[in-house]
C-alpha cells in the first residue's frame, strides 16, 4: 500500500483522476471501499468554519483528488446544522468526540479506525496525511502499541495524549501527562515546549508540569503566541477548575492544602475555602473529630479575608454536610455570635436558621 501511495503521488501531474469524489452516506463509502479494496476518508468539518473554507478548495483540486480517489472512498460530515443520527452513532461507537473542526479521519473498509489528523489548509500536508493514515509506524491507532514496545519519546506520548483526549479518556490523559513529565528534560522546564504540553496535555494539578509552572510563574513571560499570550497563568487556573469539578478525584489533607496554595498563588481565589469547604467535609467528619472541626472553624471565622456572608455560607455548608456531628453545638454558638455583627435582614435570617 505504501509503494502504491508513493507511485500515485509521483504520478499526480499526469493522473487521470478528478477532485475527491465524496459519497452520499457513510454506508455508501464503506460499501465502495470494500468493493474496490480501499480505505475510507472522512472529512469532519463545518461549512462556516474559516479554516474549513480554506481546506475544502484544496480537497477539490485534481492533485489531491488523484491521491485520495485512488486510495479511499470518501465522505463528508458537516456539523453546521447538526450531525445526522447515523453519523453520530458511528462517531460515538468509535469514541470519537471532536470538539473542533476541521479533522481528517481514516478507517479501513471493515470500519477499523486507522488515523486522524487535524485539518490544515496546506496541499502537501493533506497528501502527506494520506500516507500517514496507511503507515503503521505513523498511524495514531498504533500509538499505544508503539509506546508499549518502548517508544516513550515526548513526541509520541504527546500525540497519544491527543488521541486519549479525542476518546475522552481523561484517566489515560493524566497518566500520559505523568509519563511525558518523566521523560521530559528537566533543564528545559519553562521553555515553549513545556508550556504547550501544560496547555494541551495536562488536566490535573497533580502533575509535574503544573507544579513547576505554579511555582515558577515568572517563566510564563509571553510563552504563548496564541489566545493565552500575556495571560498564560489562565492555563493554570483552567487546570485548577478541572480538578475542582472532577467527581472522581480523591481529596486528602495534603491535596487540600496544596490546592489552597495553588488558588492563592494563581489568584484563582483569595478566599479558597468558599470553594474547598465541600471537599473538606468528609475529612472534618472522620470519627466525628470535634477538634479538627473546631480548629477549622476558628481559622475561617477569625480570617479577615472572609466577610460575614462568606462565613455564613461556610457555616451553612458544614451544617448541611455534618448534620449529626457533635460539634454542631459549636456551629450554633458561633452563628449566634455573628448575629451581633450585622443588621442585614437576609443574613440575620440565615444566621437564625443556623443557630436554632
Amino acid at each position: 500500500m505504501l509503494k502504491k501511495l508513493a507511485l500515485i503521488i509521483l504520478l499526480t501531474s499526469t493522473g487521470s483522476f478528478a477532485q475527491i469524489k465524496f459519497e452520499n452516506s457513510l454506508a455508501d463509502a464503506f460499501a465502495k471501499a470494500k468493493k474496490e479494496h480501499k480505505n475510507v476518508f472522512i472529512e469532519f468539518y463545518n461549512e462556516t468554519c474559516s479554516v474549513c473554507k480554506k481546506v475544502n478548495p484544496l480537497l477539490d483540486t485534481k492533485e489531491v483528488g488523484d491521491v485520495y480517489n485512488a486510495l479511499f472512498a470518501s465522505y463528508k460530515i458537516n456539523t453546521h446544522e447538526g450531525i445526522n443520527e447515523q453519523d453520530q452513532a458511528f462517531l460515538d461507537n468509535h469514541k470519537l468526540f471532536f470538539k473542533d473542526v476541521p479533522n481528517f479521519i481514516y478507517f479501513s473498509a471493515d470500519e477499523k479506525f486507522l488515523h486522524y489528523a487535524g485539518g490544515k489548509a496546506d496541499l502537501e500536508y493533506i497528501k502527506y496525511t494520506a500516507g500517514e493514515a496507511l503507515n503503521p509506524s505513523k498511524q495514531t491507532s498504533t500509538l499505544a502499541q508503539r509506546i508499549a514496545k518502548g517508544d516513550k519519546s515526548v513526541k509520541t506520548l504527546y500525540e497519544y495524549s491527543f488521541l486519549a483526549q479525542l476518546h475522552e479518556d481523561y484517566d489515560l490523559v493524566n497518566k500520559i501527562a505523568d509519563q511525558i513529565f518523566e521523560v521530559f528534560s528537566k533543564d528545559k522546564l519553562g521553555n515553549n515546549s513545556s508550556f504547550y504540553i501544560l496547555k494541551n496535555s495536562v488536566y490535573t494539578t497533580k502533575n509535574g508540569f503544573f507544579e513547576f509552572f505554579v511555582q515558577n510563574q515568572q517563566a510564563f513571560d509571553n510563552l504563548d503566541s496564541g489566545s493565552y499570550k500575556g495571560k498564560e497563568v489562565d492555563v493554570l487556573k483552567n487546570i485548577i477548575s478541572i480538578d475542582l469539578t472532577n467527581s472522581k478525584l480523591k481529596w486528602d489533607e495534603e491535596f487540600l492544602e496544596k490546592m489552597h496554595q495553588y488558588m492563592v498563588a494563581t489568584d484563582y481565589s483569595s478566599k479558597p475555602e468558599i470553594l474547598l469547604v465541600e471537599k473538606r467535609l468528609p475529612l472534618l467528619d472522620i470519627k466525628n473529630n470535634q477538634t479538627k472541626l473546631t480548629s477549622y472553624l476558628e481559622y475561617v471565622l477569625e480570617n479577615t479575608k472572609y466577610n460575614l456572608e462568606d462565613k455564613v455560607y461556610i457555616l451553612e455548608q458544614i451544617k448541611d454536610g455534618l448534620k449529626k456531628h457533635p460539634a454542631n453545638a459549636l456551629l450554633k454558638k458561633e452563628a449566634k455570635k455573628l448575629t451581633d455583627t450585622t443588621k442585614d435582614p437576609e443574613l440575620l435570617k440565615r444566621l437564625y436558621n443556623l443557630s436554632k
